[in-house]
């Protein structure tokens, strides 16, 4: 029994006493109310009178109150089993929405909340995001048109938007379809299923009713041994809700068609923008790069699943006809873990009775978080219920409702209010999701109101024999959308706008995605867990009936080698199920990015769904069969993207960059740590949306997010090796160490390796760990030979094989070479192999010293935001020194010179690789970025600038040797093949026109790094030094027919221009660091920079923080 004062919340929980009339009704009632509100601001408050007080905030207290009531009222059409309730409740919604577009296109209030927005007022940070997003809605929402048709037709289209969304998502909640099948044709599925079936009667007399709920559809995937039954009931499934087909295809078009009235390029354009990704381009590199990682992985995924189902099909007798379908992969996906992985699904789910779960669960949230949970029931539910009435405090007899509080700790405060709703029944949303029934804000007085929210699932009903049990997967579903719910729960926000799970879309499941780290954790799993036939003796009397004879009694927690099987078995298959989920993504994306509006007009949606599906996923349906493409309807059961993550799936996969960076970074080594525990919940989920979601991140993780962790988890992690390289001269002196990063691209080895070997002198060691990961010796030399003989010849690979202890991510490996290469053992270093006998044609002692020419040191530099290797060059970037635009460039970005190609072709030098990575060159007159004048003059005047730094301030002639040998030492900058350029110009506004750069991109993260300037902006510059200054132009011409023929076209001296603070040098990365192609370390190290005490670095951070902005 819980301490009185934890029975005794300070606030009632909601009722929900409604009628279908009564829904109406309260409806109208709160929009007029709403209504009067707003009415009486528009007109008691002039423009230049117009305060956050006196406009926004009671807009604010209006939009909180109603928030109330307003989420129950639409919550009925998702819950209730009375139809006529639902009905009223989508009624409800719609009246709702309707008044929402109203709102938000009323001038009135625009102009008000446009005039606050002048005045610039001192608010607190949620204020002034309250007041910047409010005016960005109302553009948004249409008022940047004028006033007459556009704007009509803007508002028509919203308003029938929000029709079939709510029609489309009712014919998704009570879809009631079925197949009737006989016993022998459902040969396989586990009994307890079978026992929860309809059976029928007449002409389905000794036959089973199967639906489309998950309880019953999974199970029948997974383990019905007749091909044919599951494909009927695949095949099924994809059209279960064909009268979503129209109003699916009527929104793709409406919603393009109001995004290009805006002026925006397509709905994805408009619906990105305030995301972080912030723009479609973005979202479409991150799905293609996924992809091009993945389709290998499942193609070799794919071969072992067909094996097995050969091997099952002819263990039967029957033939294999070399296909494998939609239908075949979760059975063969079970039976592969079975057969490989000795795993049991149906064993292990009888250690996760449902109740037992979730009381587990809840634990790891109070340890974690500091909350402490009680559930309301009985007498209890009557204390706290308004009415004095329990059952009016719930929606249906199935449901469970919880009082959340802060532990003594925390401060045994009262939380909020927690719903779980576990069973499926006729009318009641199919999926599983988490909805919030009232959010937390301040009211008008100044007192805090707390958070009710509901888990809203459909997992197996308890049996008298049996309680609900939850295979593994279930229990990860579970544990996400709880939290979701402890998100909805903990956060403190002032303005309803902003509470809990109110964030982009593609932050929201970060948190969520997290916490399913604990499902895959042995202590975790262990505390989870508990035997079915432990919880009474009904149970274990229901569990000796079923057992084999002399079976011995099964342990109350689930036993180690179970843990171990299961944990092995994360990602299996893995490659093939991101797939999956790339298919939904890159859909969204493609019926939300058409190129104009005739062709989402003209797109056959269904065909385009099922074509992408067979291309990503690779696996095969009915089309190969001779159906078509159009044999199934995916699209009009895919209820998210019409309801909110339109253009927006994508964040499921990106969001989980988030989510294992948090994990890997904070959670990974301790994950019941009850401190950092505390942090996260203070810092990241009681922000809800009410700060921007990069900050968020941020201030948890002590720097910004990276890819590593992400990449890692999904088995792509990239080792890195650090070898220092000395070489002797022919004088016998030393250069100083040189550290080189080598990677897993061979691209980026072979193009770093040569410009070192050439201008350098440096005979470098490459060493490249396989892709999969395997870290054998021999794995590694065959990879090091084979990489490159270009380079390799000028200095072998000194061992056949090599210690593995040195191949480990983070190890240093050191190699000297004297004039014999003798190599050295390295102290704490395992006993090295014996040397093979060399290999004299490729020996260095062999070749022609080359003659001795000094050189600068090399300095290389990533990205700031995923610590990519972008940069390698003679110039320290970060010294404060580099010249910089300015005037009316407005950016102050780095110019950093670049060789040109006739210095590429003559062999002086290395210049930059601005082709797409991945890709073939393409045609230099199609892909050639040319410099413009202002190139050339930031160019000069940056190589004048660094010479006169070299020469330092002494203007006393110097011996021709010296002038020879300084000429010998001018610095060279190449931008990697990680460094990836866009294919389209982006139009920057100036104060003296427009310039069109070429965006610098990070080839990992995206994110700009810097730009060069367009071929189209070189000509227009051009011709406008043209008529400023003849006497130029001629010279200009002059030195053209200096040059040869062959050159005449290719004068095209480069400038890069880098972003301030977008670069960060190796040294500075921290420990693991430093990877250009995705590794390195063990995830969580950061890139730690000493900014506090370097001034420029203090300037960078500065200027970078307003480019994130």
């Amino acid at each position: 029994m819980a301490p009185e004062k934890l029975r005794t919340p300070p606030q009632p929980p909601p009722l929900f006493t409604a009628t279908p009339t009564s829904i109406v009704e309260d409806t109208k009632r709160l929009i007029e109310r709403s209504r009067k509100v707003q009415d009486q601001v528009a007109a008691s408050v002039q423009p230049e009178a117009a305060t956050f007080a006196n406009v926004l905030l009671p807009l604010a207290h209006d939009e909180n109150q109603m928030t109330l009531e307003a989420h129950i009222l639409a919550f009925y059409q998702a819950v209730s089993t009375d139809q006529k309730l639902r009905d009223a409740s989508s009624e409800a919604e719609k009246l709702l929405d309707d008044f929402a577009i109203e709102t938000s296109m009323r001038e009135d209030l625009y102009r008000l909340v446009d005039a606050v927005l002048k005045k610039n007022e001192d608010l607190d940070p949620e204020s002034r995001r309250l007041l910047e997003k409010e005016h960005k809605d109302y553009i948004r929402n249409g008022l940047g048109l004028p006033a007459g048709p556009q704007r009509d037709r803007f508002k028509e289209i919203k308003k029938r938007l929000s029709q079939l969304s709510i029609e489309f998502q009712k014919n998704l909640n009570e879809e009631n379809g079925g197949i009737w099948f006989t016993r022998e044709e459902l040969d396989g599925v586990p009994e307890d299923v079978l026992s929860g079936l309809q059976k029928g009667e007449g002409e389905n007399e000794g036959k089973l009713r199967l639906t489309f709920k998950y309880p019953d559809l999974f199970p029948t995937l997974k383990y019905a041994k007749n091909a044919e039954t599951r494909k009927r009931v695949a095949i099924a499934n994809e059209n279960k809700c064909n009268q979503n087909v129209p109003l699916f295809r009527e929104a793709m078009i409406l919603r393009d068609e109001a995004a290009r009235l805006l002026g925006y390029p397509n709905h994805a354009a408009f619906r990105i923008e305030d995301k972080m990704a912030k723009t479609p381009e973005t979202v479409d590199k991150f799905l293609g790069d996924l992809r091009s990682r993945l389709t290998a992985g499942g193609q070799k995924e794919l071969e072992k699943l067909k094996q097995l189902k050969k091997e099952d099909l002819e263990s039967r007798g029957e033939t294999f006809d070399g296909h494998y379908y939609l239908w075949d992969h979760r059975f063969y996906d079970r039976l592969m873990l079975e057969k490989e992985y000795s795993l049991d699904q149906q064993r292990i789910a009888e250690f996760f009775p449902l109740q037992t779960t979730i009381r587990g669960m809840l634990g790891i949230f109070e340890q974690l978080f500091g909350l402490v949970f009680v559930e309301i029931t009985g007498e209890d539910r009557d204390k706290v219920a308004e009415t004095g009435k329990g059952n009016d405090i719930v929606w249906h007899e199935d449901v469970q409702i919880f009082s959340v509080w802060d532990d003594e700790e925390q401060g045994s405060g009262f939380v909020g209010y927690l719903y779980l709703d576990l069973f499926p029944r006729e009318g009641k949303y199919g999926h599983a999701a988490n909805f919030n029934l009232q959010p937390g804000f301040i009211d008008v007085n100044g007192k805090r109101r707390y958070p009710a929210t509901a888990l809203v699932c459909n997992f197996s009903k308890p049996t008298p024999k049996k309680p609900s049990l939850l295979k593994h997967d279930e229990v990860v579903t579970l544990f996400h959308e709880l939290g979701h719910g402890i998100h909805d729960l903990v956060s403190k926000t002032t303005y309803s706008r902003f509470h809990g799970t109110n964030t982009v879309r593609d932050f929201v499941e970060a948190p969520s995605q997290m916490l399913e780290n604990w499902c895959w954790t042995p202590w975790q799993l262990k505390s989870l867990s508990q035997h079915y036939s432990t919880l009474s003796p009904e149970y274990f009397k229901s569990w000796e009936e079923q057992a084999p004879i002399g079976a011995a009694k099964p342990p109350e927690k689930i036993p180690d080698e179970l843990i171990e099987n299961l944990i092995r078995t994360k990602h299996v298959n893995d490659a093939l199920f991101n797939l999956r989920q790339l298919h939904f993504g890159i859909f969204d994306m493609t019926v939300h990015e058409p190129a104009s509006h005739e062709a989402i007009e003209k797109m056959n949606i269904s065909e385009t769904y099922n074509k992408l599906r067979k291309e990503i996923s690779q696996i095969e349906g009915p089309e190969v069969l001779g159906q078509g493409n159009e044999w199934g309807h995916g699209q009009a059961t895919f209820g998210h993207l019409m309801g909110g993550y339109d253009a927006g799936y994508y964040g499921y996969l990106s969001s989980q960059v988030y989510s294992t960076d948090m994990f890997y970074t904070v959670f990974k080594s301790d994950p019941m740590n009850g401190k950092e525990g505390r942090r996260y919940r203070h810092v990241v989920l009681e922000k809800g949306g009410s700060q921007d979601e990069m900050k968020t991140l941020t201030e948890f993780l002590g720097r910004e997010p990276k890819t590593d962790a992400f990449y890692e988890e999904l088995g792509y992690k990239l080792d890195v090796v650090h070898i220092h390289v000395h070489e002797a001269d022919y004088v016998g002196q030393y250069y100083e160490p040189m550290q080189v990063l080598y990677l897993n691209n061979n691209r980026i080895i072979e193009e770093l390796s040569n410009w070192l070997r050439r201008d350098y002198c440096v005979p470098t060691v490459l060493l490249s760990i396989p892709p999969n990961n395997n870290r054998s010796a021999h794995s590694l030399t065959h990879s090091t030979k084979s990489v490159s003989q270009s380079v390799n010849r000028y200095l072998p690979v000194a061992q056949s094989t090599l210690p593995e202890k040195t191949i480990h991510t983070e190890k240093e490996m050191s190699t000297e070479t004297d004039s014999h290469h003798h190599q050295q053992q390295q102290p704490g270093e395992p006993e090295p192999e014996p040397e093979p006998e060399p290999d004299h044609s490729h020996s260095h002692s062999h070749r022609p010293r080359p003659h001795h020419r000094p050189r600068l040191p090399i300095r290389t530099y990533h990205c700031r935001f995923c610590s990519h290797l972008l940069v390698a060059t003679t110039q320290d970037l970060l010294s404060g020194e580099i010249p910089r635009r300015g005037g009316l460039a407005q950016d102050r970005a780095l110019i950093v010179p670049l060789p040109s190609r006739r210095a590429l072709r003559k062999g002086s030098g290395s210049g930059s690789n601005l082709s797409d990575e991945g890709e073939e060159e393409e045609d230099d007159e199609e892909n050639r970025i040319k410099d413009t004048d202002e190139n050339e003059k930031d160019r000069q005047e940056g190589q004048q600038q660094q010479h006169h730094r070299n020469n330092g301030s002494n203007t006393t002639t110097k011996p021709a040797a010296t002038q020879q040998q300084q000429q010998q030492q001018q610095h060279y900058t190449i931008l990697l093949s990680t460094t990836i350029p866009d294919r389209k110009p982006t139009v920057i506004r100036r104060e003296d026109g427009f310039e069109k750069r070429i965006l610098l991109r990070c080839g990992r993260c995206r994110v700009v790094m810097g730009y060069v300037l367009d071929e189209e902006q070189r000509k227009k510059q051009q011709r406008q030094q043209q008529q400023k200054t003849e006497k130029q132009e001629q010279k200009r011409e002059q030195e053209r027919e200096d040059e040869d023929e062959e050159d005449e076209d290719e004068d095209d001296n480069q400038v890069a221009y880098i972003l301030p603070g977008a670069l960060v040098a190796t040294e500075d990365l921290g420990p693991g660091e430093g990877t250009g192609g995705g590794g390195g370390g063990s995830g969580g190290g950061g890139v730690d920079i000493p900014i506090d005490k370097n001034a420029i670095l203090q300037s960078f951070e500065r200027e970078w923080k307003e480019w994130i902005k």
